[in-house]
């Protein structure tokens, strides 16, 4: 370690201070947001678009092909998928007391495990923090207007960028090139090294929510558990945040289903489910996904988890892996050199 931070020249120490300062900023500010998620569906997007080249369709008819799928799904999931989560989740906060009551009461039965005293005091604690929430909505909705207008002009930005970064991805990667001094090689070889594998990560994190979302739905579905495209999205969207992700998403899953299905067989049965899609998750589908691409050890993960999280909140928890992916890089460079 202390060999490879010799190699490095102070030059490119401050360069790397200042190319993390300023991806802190762009992430903490929500003006480069439509901008952030724009890259990152281009990224998918492209391996669409390579795939369709390689069975010999032309560029043109591939980006065609590919943007157009684009936009249908988008248009689909602001007009159906999008009203359905909201609606589900002002159902899931107006229910919220009433779900609360009954897991209070369930606990109840049985006294050997939740003292009464300590389920009154751990419940006291959580409608506190339920009307706090509810305040916190109200304060909200007093700026709601700008709110909407923000992210009305967010929706629309996003196709516009994503479209032009999918076609004209080569012109924009040889204008930085041409910009970029020769001095700078450290930054090029940098890039070539995370290119490929933000590039997987990207595409293995997608194809990942979609399969794990789909599972999860089918599966809420049949034993008919409430709110559940919401439940289904959420445990999708938590495979971004490894490890922690899963387990703080599987509180609300496995309350919900006791209220509504009790301490019985079904709920053993969906649990049991439930847990075997974790687990193949974890061992079987992002071994497949990511192989090699992104080769990061689960201690690396978590301490990054922890370590963005804290230093720049929500943000850091989702570029956690990305943000250690640069960074392995940067080691990788030198130790090579």
């Amino acid at each position: 370690m202390k060999n490879i931070l010799e190699n490095i020249k102070y030059k490119e120490i401050l360069s790397l201070i200042l190319f993390f300062l300023t991806i802190i900023i762009i992430i903490k500010s929500s003006f480069f947001l439509p901008i952030i998620i724009s890259i990152i569906i281009t990224y998918f997007l492209y391996n669409i678009q390579k795939l369709l080249t390689k069975v010999n369709i032309s560029n043109s008819i591939s980006f065609f092909i590919t943007y157009s799928l684009f936009l249908t799904f988008f248009i689909l999931i602001l007009t159906i998928l999008l009203p359905i989560i909201f609606k589900q989740l002002a159902n899931l906060f107006d229910d919220l007391p009433i779900i609360l009551q009954k897991i209070k009461i369930l606990t109840y039965k049985y006294p050997s495990i939740f003292s009464i005293e300590q389920t009154n005091i751990l419940f006291s604690n959580i409608t506190t923090y339920v009307q706090s929430i509810g305040k916190t909505l109200i304060s909200a909705s007093l700026i709601s207007i700008a709110i909407i207008i923000k992210w009305t002009i967010s929706i629309f930005i996003i196709p516009i960028l994503v479209l032009f970064l999918l076609k004209d991805h080569k012109k924009i990667l040889e204008w930085f090139n041409k910009i970029m001094p020769e001095k700078m090689r450290f930054w090029k070889n940098i890039w070539i090294e995370i290119n490929t594998q933000i590039e997987n990560y990207i595409r293995g994190k997608i194809i990942e929510i979609i399969i794990i979302t789909i599972a999860n739905y089918i599966l809420f579905k049949i034993y008919k558990i409430s709110y559940a495209d919401l439940l289904s999205i959420m445990v999708g969207v938590s495979v971004i945040i490894p490890y922690i992700g899963a387990i703080m998403v599987s509180i609300p899953v496995i309350l919900i289903s006791a209220v509504q299905l009790g301490i019985s067989q079904e709920f053993l049965y969906i649990t049991i489910i439930y847990t075997t899609i974790q687990l193949l998750d974890g061992n079987i589908l992002v071994p497949l996904l990511f192989s090699e691409a992104v080769n990061l050890h689960p201690i690396s993960i978590i301490i990054s988890v922890i370590v963005f999280g804290s230093t720049l909140n929500i943000y850091g928890v989702f570029f956690a892996i990305p943000f250690a992916i640069v960074i392995k890089a940067i080691i990788n460079i030198h130790l090579k050199h």
